[in-house]
């Protein structure tokens, strides 16, 4: 599972790929963080991977973990 949040990753790619992007996010006014994630995006999309469930922060609960309206005011 994994958690919220966002990862730092780092690659190495080519000259021409990275000027490539760079002139791109010129253009759309996104920073390079935000063209790779999406790319990355759109990849896991083409290629159907399954994205892992996200855990819950701290406070949160699990859904199906919240007691019923029954077991709440004693009825289970």
């Amino acid at each position: 599972m994994a958690k919220t949040g966002t990862k730092s990753v780092s690659a190495t790619i080519s000259a021409e790929s990275y000027d490539a992007i760079e002139e791109y996010r010129w253009t759309v006014r996104k920073n390079l963080s935000q063209v790779v994630d999406q790319a990355v995006t759109e990849f896991i999309a083409a290629h159907n991977i399954a994205l892992a469930p996200v855990l819950p922060t701290e406070g949160e609960a699990l859904v199906g973990d919240a007691p019923s309206e029954a077991e709440v005011k004693g009825k289970k």
